[in-house]
């Protein structure tokens, strides 16, 4: 592929050279595939299993290009500020997702939401050019007039090169009651200069969603980079297991070893849960059922919980201090700690997606076994078990009538 003023093998190879020189491993080809895209002002649809890399395609065209810049719409400020840096999240600038990403590349980054946007600094460095990627959430960009009346005062918007919907499956899970926004964010193409790029991404599209996605973000097919490489993640085994009731704590200590006394002998676990109230009554639980060294190696995460609160709850959870911790959909996405081995979802989770999605925080380094546990409630299996038979019922009807339809014929 050449154009006028592009060469598509001095572009890749420039970009290869350089991840490689900092990653000391090369990129892969489908990831080069879509930062090309994204250079040649293609939208782009990408499917690929959590852990797969797909923070990569959109840092690779800011190695070669000085002047490109990007918005990432993320849906959580907790994700926002630990792909920006998860070392240091209290700080009001943030530059990398772990020193192997942002940083190391020598991209600087920032989250941008209504506690950063509070900061003087901030807004002069926005107006200055310093930051090659901007970490947001779609009520920030949408909704907040200070920050876009400012952006466009300062021509801003109009500079960024490509936009990024990361967890894009939001778009469909969370653009009714929950979050407006999303199902809003083909307003994003109003703010930007006409023909910039968008690049949405996902672990978890099924049809509907991906249609559903094309459709509110205004992405021809004809005319995009459209990528589904699967979610199959090889190094987790799933099972589902019963519990008596909606509270039955008891069900996770199965999954938990009770006779460990040091932080070592727990293995790093996530307990996924569908609401608040469940996380503090799980913490108190699994606290007392283990040895006394370890009470503090219990915690949990949910969106009540200060600010403050959980950037230390997640610092600690990366970094082993938390070998068991309790949470929302607060910790569900791009949570980016490679060694979680053991994922527990608490009861029916609200979707096949929403469940592929949190069992797709653990085992992100692939060395690891993880373990893959759903624990589900006695009276949902007699459910499905009624529908069944009632299905089965339905069908042999239906059978029947069209073979008395066929004798009436003859």
């Amino acid at each position: 592929m050449q154009t006028r003023g592009y060469n598509s093998t001095d572009t890749r190879n420039l970009m290869q050279a350089t991840f490689t020189q900092k990653f000391g491993k090369p990129a892969y080809d489908w990831q080069l595939n879509v930062s090309e895209a994204l250079i040649l002002g293609l939208d782009c649809i990408v499917v690929a299993g959590t852990g797969s890399g797909k923070t990569i395609p959109f840092m690779l065209p800011l190695l070669g290009d000085d002047h490109f810049r990007i918005l990432v719409i993320s849906p959580l400020k907790i994700l926002q500020q630990d792909q920006a840096n998860p070392r240091t999240a209290m700080s009001a600038i943030f530059f990398c997702k772990q020193v192997t990403r942002f940083a190391k590349l020598g991209i600087k980054a920032v989250a941008i939401n209504g506690d950063t946007w509070k900061r003087k600094k901030l807004r002069e460095d926005l107006k200055n050019g310093v930051f090659h990627a901007m970490f947001l959430g779609p009520e920030m960009l949408l909704e907040h007039e200070g920050f876009r009346d400012f952006m466009r005062e300062h021509n801003i918007l109009k500079n960024i090169a490509a936009t990024v919907i990361d967890e894009a499956h939001c778009i469909s899970q969370w653009s009714g009651d929950f979050r407006k926004t999303y199902g809003k964010l083909e307003k994003v193409r109003s703010l930007l200069s006409p023909g910039t790029p968008l690049l949405a991404t996902s672990a978890t599209l099924c049809r509907a969603s991906f249609m559903d996605i094309q459709s509110k973000l205004l992405i021809d097919a004809e005319e995009a980079f459209l990528l589904n490489l699967g979610n199959d993640r090889f190094n987790i085994s799933t099972s589902v297991h019963k519990m008596n009731h909606a509270e039955d704590y008891e069900a996770l200590l199965l999954h938990v070893n009770l006779k460990a006394s040091t932080l070592d002998e727990l293995d790093k676990t996530i307990v996924f849960v569908n609401t608040v109230r469940p996380t503090l009554k799980a913490c108190r639980y699994l606290r007392d059922k283990l040895h006394p060294n370890l009470h503090s190696a219990v915690d949990y995460l949910h969106s009540y919980r200060s600010s403050r609160d959980k950037r230390k709850i997640m610092r600690r959870f990366r970094q082993g201090g938390i070998r068991i911790l309790i949470a929302t959909e607060a910790a569900g996405m791009g949570a980016d700690i490679p060694d979680i081995k053991v994922g527990i979802q608490f009861g029916v989770p609200p979707s096949l997606t929403v469940l592929k999605q949190r069992l797709g925080r653990i085992g992100r380094n692939t060395s690891i076994c993880a373990s893959g546990v759903v624990l589900v409630e006695k009276s949902m299996f007699q459910a499905v078990k009624k529908r069944r038979n009632k299905t089965s019922s339905l069908n042999t009807f239906m059978r029947q009538c069209s073979n008395t339809a066929r004798a009436d014929l003859q």
